[in-house]
């Protein structure tokens, strides 16, 4: 039905097989028709939105490394899900709005200051996508020193989230960071969901309110109680009752769930 794509993938396979290919085939096939037409409008990004682009058929969280390249299988039932769940008919067009998002995302982490400040109050919400590298940038700019572009940060996340798409794939993204052992993406994560107003997180933020580190047992106790009375009650029972058996949804007797 949708005849670039199916081009595309033919032009990935090998004449042994047509349902797999290798990752790095399939960026090989990328650079090979695509690379100067992203290039021109985006120099230098090729290659990361690449990357980008076989990482997310995937479902990895993050763009994958040139050592696992060869051994990566994307197959054509991934590839034909991801686009099509994505709503994509035309390859290079879906390839220049990912270069657009990219390109965003590098100008976030490199700014400073300022600079940082006013690219992120020239952001409408919903302008950036959920997708996992754009959440753990805006995460980790909430982890800054800025106390300006924090809350420039928090308010993008907290407008953009009434966007049911964006909630719950940032749910999704950020209660999984939590479990992570990078401290840093743990205490992110822990100040997005309270820009989100994320009830649906409680669960997991009582089990880090007993991690062995100090500042995330703080970070992820902050959190809670600014969930409301929910996220209170289950505050309060930490230090009568074992972490299994803290209860969430307080008197109501109901039990939030959580993103996953």
């Amino acid at each position: 039905k949708k005849l670039s794509l199916l081009s595309f993938w033919t032009k990935c396979c090998s004449p042994a097989g047509v349902y797999h290919s290798s990752a790095d085939r399939m960026i090989k096939q990328l650079e090979a028709s695509f690379a100067r037409t992203v290039n021109r409008d985006y120099p230098g990004l090729a290659d990361p939105v690449f990357r980008t682009l076989v990482s997310q058929i995937l479902d990895r969280a993050e763009p994958l490394l040139s050592s696992s390249l060869s051994s990566e299988v994307v197959t054509v039932f991934q590839y034909y899900s991801y686009f099509t769940s994505h709503g994509v008919s035309d390859l290079e067009s879906y390839l220049n709005q990912l270069a657009k998002q990219v390109s965003m995302v590098h100008t976030l982490q490199s700014l400073r200051d300022e600079k940082l400040l006013q690219a992120m109050s020239d952001l409408a919400p919903g302008s950036l996508p959920a997708q996992q590298e754009v959440l753990r940038t805006l995460a980790l700019l909430l982890t800054g020193d800025d106390s300006e572009v924090r809350e420039a940060v928090t308010l993008y996340l907290t407008a953009a989230s009434r966007n049911e798409h964006f909630r719950e794939k940032a749910l999704l993204y950020y209660c999984e960071a939590l479990t992570k052992t990078d401290l840093q993406l743990q205490k992110a994560a822990c100040l997005a969901l309270r820009s989100l107003e994320a009830t649906e997180s409680i669960k997991m933020l009582v089990t880090l309110c007993q991690s062995d580190t100090e500042e995330i047992r703080n970070v992820a106790s902050e959190t809670l109680l600014s969930l409301g009375e929910d996220g209170r009650l289950a505050y309060e029972q930490l230090d009568k009752f074992p972490r299994d058996c803290v209860k969430v949804g307080g008197r109501h007797g109901t039990e939030v769930a959580t993103a996953f």
